[in-house]
């Protein structure tokens, strides 16, 4: 809790830390200005060059939680892709191009409940009673499917968003758990045979859980971390929302990086929709480069393997109920 310890403090290890390795990553936490009142700090004091290079972005955990699981909000409050994407542009705001490109986007921590129990009790505000010792109604089973594809949806937007995905060790794995210790188990190796979890800490009903390691979630991460590593957009590029439809519960943004776009979208509602994003199809000229055109070029939707043609100045396509894409120009 670096708020806890004075920033002189701070600007003095980091001419300590930077002296030693000029390279180093400072991150710090950062986090509750008033923790009873649900607010958080602004980071910016400690943003300024001088003492942190990031902090942990737990206010973007926040308003991610808001719009995929409905939480953290005041009694009968609308929040949609609209407001997301409102409050999306003031946290960038906030702070400094160079320093949003670096946040630690955590969704889940040591002091939290992990991202797929958050999934789970989506009723339960963030870091607020998030286990049975505080909340006797605190679920602590395992996600079912449909909750496991919600986690995927915060996925596919913690990887495409702006700054620097972090993963608390074994989420890959399918791990699960309230606040610590429960969030703190040892971790579910892919080798390694567990008792199933049939126990609750205060001796109620709970289902007889399978503890294992989940490939498939595991090769999702992958795919995610793969695409990531692949992309500058993903990684340094600009960020802009082409799409926030409330009515629909559709959300839609482009990430870009010289030549390179990225077109994320989501459909957070039961039901299909069509989506039809303006798209800059005329990339600029570059050194050398002279100015190209995008018109009928073939997008891939990473997620699904789906094709798509750029037309005009439109891209296209179906988005099936709860569902993501994210497509990026085939070679």
């Amino acid at each position: 809790m670096a708020e806890m310890v004075h920033l002189r403090f701070w600007q003095d290890f980091r001419a300590f830390v930077r002296a030693l390795n000029p390279e180093a990553y400072l991150v710090g936490e950062v986090w509750w200005e008033d923790w009873p009142n649900d607010r958080m700090f602004n980071a910016r004091p400690w943003l300024e060059g001088d003492a942190f290079d990031a902090v942990m972005n737990y206010r973007w955990a926040r308003a991610v939680r808001r719009l995929f699981l409905g939480a953290d909000l005041e009694p009968g409050a609308p929040y949609g892709p609209s407001a997301f994407a409102r409050e999306l542009r003031t946290l960038y705001e906030d702070y400094p191009p160079e320093v949003n490109v670096v946040l630690m986007n955590t969704l889940g921590s040591h002091d939290t409940d992990r991202l797929a129990s958050q999934v789970v009790n989506p009723e339960t505000r963030f870091d607020h009673a998030a286990g049975v010792r505080d909340n006797p109604a605190y679920r602590v089973r395992k996600p079912d499917a449909a909750e496991r594809a919600t986690q995927r949806l915060i996925l596919a937007h913690q990887f495409t968003y702006v700054g620097a995905p972090h993963l608390f060790y074994g989420d890959e794995a399918g791990m699960w758990g309230a606040d610590d210790p429960d969030d703190r188990k040892p971790m579910v190796w892919p080798e390694m045979t567990f008792d199933d979890e049939a126990s609750h800490p205060l001796g109620l009903e709970r289902p007889r859980d399978a503890v294992a390691f989940d490939h498939d979630l595991f090769a999702y991460y992958r795919t995610l971390v793969h695409l990531r590593r692949a992309s500058p957009a993903l990684r340094r590029g600009s960020f802009e929302v082409l799409h926030a439809g409330d009515a629909t519960r559709t959300l839609a943004y482009v990430r870009r990086f010289g030549d390179e776009q990225v077109w994320v979208a989501f459909n957070l509602d039961e039901a299909p929709h069509d989506l039809a994003l303006d798209v800059q199809t005329t990339l600029p000229a570059a050194g050398h480069t002279p100015a190209r055109s995008l018109v009928g070029r073939t997008v891939r939707d990473v997620l699904s393997g789906e094709t798509a043609r750029l037309e005009r100045a439109t891209l296209a396509f179906p988005m099936p109920p709860r569902s993501a894409r994210i497509w990026v120009l085939e070679e």
